[in-house]
């Protein structure tokens, strides 16, 4: 009998922000995971995995963006 491979869903997320003066911020953030027994189904299993990634990008890309700005005040 053939073994099964794991369902595996990769879920990435990327935003290019305009800082202005030629100058841009490119984010990503990704995540790879295999299905758990719990998720009966594809659906589950990416929203899951979506739901996380959406979260943790929005969450970091504020950060990220604050720090960014602050930076590029100071080398004015």
């Amino acid at each position: 009998m053939a073994e099964r491979n794991p369902d595996r869903i990769n879920v990435q997320m990327s935003f290019t922000r305009n800082l202005g003066n030629f100058q841009s911020m490119k984010f990503d953030v990704g995540l790879e995971s295999d299905r758990l027994d719990s998720e009966t189904n594809a659906d589950a299993h990416f929203k899951r995995i979506y739901d996380f990634v959406e979260r943790k990008f929005m969450e970091q890309f504020d950060d990220l963006e604050s720090d960014v700005k602050e930076k590029i005040k100071k080398d004015k």
